[in-house]
């Protein structure tokens, strides 16, 4: 291999890999800008809004923060009010889980007691040496255990506090000068691809307000109705776990599963029977396959452009590099990859690996299944199509395109002649199913005698295009012969002198060999001054000026890329002999 070629190849490896890595080792001082910058991306259209009403831009900065400041603070403000009533109850909660554990061990003593034991026996052995005896517990002295406590609390709420303090900063300055910000960016992408980079801030921007509204609307829904819920069954405190069902749903995966943990403990404690934690239970579970199974999806529908597989790994790659925060940011970040992919060539594979639409066009699936052998597969696609569309198109739009690249493949040499013959042998099985699950109609056209000609204009290929072609104009009522399978085209050509047909149509699927078709038209019209010649170049792309260069000046030929229009030509040419004129030459 070339050094150049694999340069180039590397080269997207090793930025991706690097770039990996810093997300990676730089965590720690990306994610609060990256935190930042999302707040100020949400609040950025308030800030417009205001900006709009002649209100000063560091004016409506502020007051936009400082509203979402007050939010946040209220909130917080009532959880902990909300949580202290709940740290006074405590005693009666401890007394309640002590009398359901009872109740558990009076039931299933036995059974509890030999699983405590064994795991007992299991953790002595595994934590201690062989003939070793015991280790002595320390001793631990509460006060110290308590100051220990309080300067871990009073550490994390510093820590805590400062980072907040520096988001609202960083995300304060972002908005004052939002303007300057996007001019930068766009200026680094560069101006000869201004417009490029135009277009995918807006669909970025675009895609995740749409997505992060949505997500506002049904997490506030699902808090509501999860308070509701608590508060009819009798849960203490439905308005903290209605706000934090709410918030945690901005977490993927690990929020819903605590917002619906958490209240089903709590009515474990607080309540005196089982019936409280089992109606909890079943309401929390219920609410979320709902939410998760008919809310979501018709909310949010393909709003994001993101597979389901890509939700998945992205939500556990930017977990394993970010944690919560990556896990909570998962998604927009995904969506501004999938439409960087999208609008720059070098960053494709991004569209490849994480978009939810098909990878390969249509006809290159197909393809694929048919140069793989897999018959069951290519029938599937095959047939899915034919019930949008209709048999006729979906041999049109699908198989022939199909089977054209396999031509293409043929020519340039990548499939031997034993694949060919397997595909050709496949093609005509998936032709025979089509024709068995049309819907005959009800009363068929009457047959008229053979006036129609279909030949194959060089291989097994060909034939298939001629075989679809002529099982369309038997349907139509047309009389249609073909040569036999092992007729010669020079005793095609003799029995044509004999007895000419008024229409002659010549099967080529791409890519045509325009040498062979040129000398094959010209060699029909020698034989009968009066046919009419219908070519039927499945699949093909050209101009009408370039494939007139290619074939005989004549009338008499009539050039179309579509088996409807090859069917209407040889259909009315049959029926009406001198109306050429009225016709059309190409499919256009």
């Amino acid at each position: 291999m070339e050094p150049a070629p694999l340069r180039s190849r590397a080269t997207p490896w090793f930025v991706f890999c690097t770039a990996v890595a810093a997300l990676y080792f730089g965590r720690d001082f990306l994610t609060p800008i990256a935190l930042a910058a999302f707040i100020a991306f949400l609040l950025a259209p308030s800030v417009r809004i205001l900006t709009r009403w002649r209100i000063p831009r560091v004016v409506s900065t502020t007051l936009v923060l400082g509203w979402a400041a007050i939010l946040v603070i209220g909130l917080g403000w009532l959880l902990l009010e909300q949580l202290s009533n709940f740290a006074e109850d405590l005693p009666r909660y401890v007394v309640n889980l002590r009398a359901k554990f009872e109740d558990l061990r009076a039931t299933y003593g036995n059974s509890i007691e030999q699983a405590s034991s064994t795991v007992r026996a299991l953790g002595g052995d595994v934590g201690q040496e062989p003939g070793a005896p015991p280790p002595a517990p320390a001793p631990a002295s509460a006060s110290s255990m308590g100051l220990s406590i309080v300067r871990a609390v009073i550490g994390s709420l510093a820590v805590f506090g400062a980072t907040a303090a520096f988001v609202f900063l960083l995300s304060w300055v972002m908005l004052v000068g939002w303007d300057d910000l996007r001019d930068r960016a766009l200026e680094l992408a560069g101006r000869s691809d201004l417009y490029v980079t135009t277009r995918a801030a807006g669909e970025a921007s675009a895609k995740v307000t749409r997505y992060v509204r949505k997500q506002i609307l049904v997490n506030s829904l699902h808090g509501t109705v999860l308070g509701l819920l608590l508060f009819w069954i009798g849960v203490p405190n439905p308005l903290v776990w209605g706000i934090l069902a709410a918030a945690l749903r901005f977490i993927p995966y690990l929020g819903p599963m605590i917002s619906t943990l958490a209240p089903i403990v709590v009515a474990l404690a607080s309540s005196e029977g089982w019936s409280q934690t089992w109606m909890t239970a079943a309401a929390l579970i219920g609410l979320e396959l709902v939410t998760n199974n008919i809310v979501e999806p018709w909310v949010y529908g393909s709003s994001t452009g993101i597979s389901t597989l890509a939700i998945l790994v992205s939500a556990a790659f930017w977990t394993w590099v970010w944690g919560v925060i990556g896990l909570a940011l998962s998604t927009p970040l995904t969506v501004c990859l999938l439409v960087l992919g999208k609008n720059f060539p070098r960053l494709r594979f991004f569209e490849v690996l994480i978009g939810d639409e098909p990878a390969m066009p249509e006809r290159s699936r197909l393809y694929h299944r048919m140069l793989a052998g897999a018959q069951d597969e290519a029938w599937d696609i095959l047939r899915n199509r034919a019930k949008q569309e209709g048999e006729l198109m979906a041999a049109d739009r699908l198989l022939l395109p199909a089977l054209s690249l396999a031509g293409q493949a043929v020519r340039e040499g990548t499939i031997g002649p034993e694949q060919r013959d397997m595909i050709a042998s496949l093609t005509h099985t998936l032709v025979g199913e089509l024709e068995d699950s049309r819907v005959p109609d009800e009363a068929p056209l009457p047959r008229e005698t053979p006036r129609i000609l279909c030949v194959v204009a060089r291989d097994a290929f060909d034939a298939v295009g001629c075989r679809l072609l002529a099982a369309e104009l038997e349907r139509r009522g047309c009389g249609v012969s073909q040569p036999g399978e092992n007729e010669l085209f020079a005793e095609t050509l003799a029995r044509i002198r004999v007895d000419p047909p008024q229409v002659v149509c010549v099967s080529s699927v791409v890519p045509t060999h325009f040498l062979h078709v040129r000398a094959l038209c010209k060699r029909l019209m020698q034989a009968s001054p009066e046919v009419h010649i219908v070519l039927g170049l499945w699949g093909e792309d050209l101009e009408q000026a370039e494939i007139e260069q290619r074939l005989p000046a004549s009338a008499r030929i009539h050039v179309v890329t579509s088996l409807a229009d090859a069917a209407d030509q040889a259909a009315a040419l049959a029926e009406v002999p001198g109306a050429t004129k009225q016709l059309r030459t190409s499919s256009g």
